[in-house]
């Protein structure tokens, strides 16, 4: 039988495993209790958004990547630039 490395999830987990938790019902969704230490660790408050993903048998969560305006301006590609606004500008017209 072929033994199975630690996937990358599985090791930071495994370093990182603070305290246990609970799922509990919300509404019609499940909810994930957020320990205080986690979440003042990573800036999380109420509202925050997070991203959900899973790896093997584990469940990942995070929150999503700051987007900064430089990284804004680099997404920019013809296919989704609009076009311009001020076509029939004259030239003695100032903004």
């Amino acid at each position: 039988m072929h033994k199975r490395g630690k996937t990358s999830g599985q090791k930071a987990f495994s370093a990182l495993v603070l305290s246990g938790g609970r799922i509990f019902k919300s509404g019609n969704s499940l909810a994930v209790r957020i320990p205080t230490l986690i979440a003042k660790r990573l800036h999380i408050e109420d509202g925050v958004e997070i991203q959900f993903g899973v790896d093997d048998d584990m469940l990942l969560i995070r929150k999503p990547p700051a987007t900064s305006l430089d990284d804004l301006i680099d997404a920019i590609t013809p296919k989704n630039l609009h076009r311009s606004t001020f076509e029939n500008v004259l030239e003695s017209e100032r903004w």
